[in-house]
């Protein structure tokens, strides 16, 4: 399972590293190159290398020229996290790898920075593509066009309003209690869900009202056989906690499988949510140590599933609204029973769903699909298989 989730990278000792700089309050471009150890060199590191050689102190993106024998053309590719440095360094490392940094200009908007508006630059001789400017503005434009006549397809109503707004106000504690009978069973469980769709609820009746949403508890409990349930619930995961961290503290138990996962779990936790004050400060933060947790334990008790990024942002809510680990556990495997074949290594459920996307965008925007697909975006991801 563990060798399926990752990326196979060339065993090489250092990659050449191509860096450009420029923005609108400068007169030159500014260039700078160094070589690093794609073993040892991540996001963080590779960002905190740039930012020391052009002295930054603001905010600044990066992204990649991707280079790759399927397409004719390179294009610059958003420079993000740990994953698309790794695919960086396989599929656009030789000879070297160009990364381009596009600072925060100072009115707090990013600057468009592409190939052609650096003359001064010797870049590689690559086919030039003619979207690279006019995409942004057109895409916003497109977008902001697209997302107007869906809003006006989902929000019509007789008087012509095109507003969006809910249905009806979120759920109060009062009307849940309503949905209960005499001994706490969740009499209505149809209409909790209506009501919920339509309108939300209070924040205060989230950690409440998500474990009947989910359907974490079994048909039919009471109050009390639902408090009993999730105590119960709460040790079989501690015990299950307790056997991989049990294996990891003894290095002649632990097996290559529990390394990895801890280790690529540890990668996506101290990346995801940060910037919430119940994950800021240090890394040693106690409750990114519950997310990695929670993570963990589902990843090696479900091997069929293991573990794949985007887990940790399902996750992070989750134990955000519960405060407790043991049940944003519970709930995040009542939630990854109903979407765990989006992680499937096939693609299958993925594959559907984007085409489910293409088939939406169609029958809405044709206009704006086709052009999608005349520049080049996302191609891969909106067509429509016609096999």
């Amino acid at each position: 399972m563990a060798a399926s989730l990752t990326t196979a990278t060339p065993s090489r000792d250092a990659v050449r590293i191509k860096v450009i700089q420029h923005s609108e309050c400068e007169v030159d471009s500014q260039c700078c190159r160094f070589s690093v150890d794609p073993e040892l060199t991540g996001y963080e590191v590779l960002r905190n290398l740039i930012a020391r050689a052009f002295d930054l102190k603001g905010d600044y993106q990066t992204c990649y020229l991707a280079r790759d024998d399927r397409f004719p053309e390179a294009c610059w590719v958003p420079l993000l996290s740990d994953f698309d440095l790794e695919m960086a360094f396989v599929k656009s490392a030789d000879p070297y790898l160009l990364v381009r940094v596009d600072l925060m200009s100072s009115n707090g908007t990013w600057e468009a920075v592409t190939s052609m508006d650096i003359p001064k630059l010797s870049l590689p001789d690559l086919p030039k593509n003619n979207y690279s400017v006019k995409l942004p503005g057109l895409f916003k434009e497109k977008m902001e066009k697209t997302l107007s006549a869906v809003q006006k397809v989902l929000s019509w109503n007789e008087e012509g309003e095109d507003t969006v707004r809910p249905a009806r106000p979120p759920l109060t504690d009062s009307e849940f209690q309503q949905m209960l009978n005499g001994v706490g069973q969740l009499a209505h469980p149809k209409e909790l869900r209506l009501c919920v769709y339509h309108g939300g609820l209070e924040p205060s009746l989230r950690k409440v009202v998500w474990k009947h949403l989910l359907n974490v508890y079994p048909e039919g409990l009471t109050g009390r056989e639902r408090l009993d349930y999730m105590k119960l619930k709460t040790k079989e995961y501690e015990g299950l906690k307790a056997v991989w961290q049990e294996h990891l503290q003894n290095e002649e138990l632990v097996s290559e499988e529990v390394k990895y996962v801890t280790n690529m779990v540890r990668k996506d936790v101290l990346r995801t949510d940060r910037h919430h004050p119940y994950f800021s400060g240090p890394d040693d933060n106690a409750n990114i140590q519950s997310l990695s947790n929670i993570l963990t334990t589902y990843a090696l008790h479900h091997p069929s599933v293991g573990y794949c990024q985007g887990m940790s942002d399902l996750a992070s809510p989750l134990l955000v609204t519960m405060r407790d680990e043991a049940q944003a556990y519970v709930c995040f495997c009542a939630l990854m029973a109903r979407v765990h074949s989006n992680f499937h290594i096939d693609g299958v459920a993925m594959t559907l769903k984007f085409q489910h996307l293409t088939e939406a965008l169609i029958f809405y925007d044709e206009e704006y699909y086709t052009y999608l697909r005349l520049h080049q975006v996302c191609s891969q991801a909106l067509k429509l298989e016609t096999n």
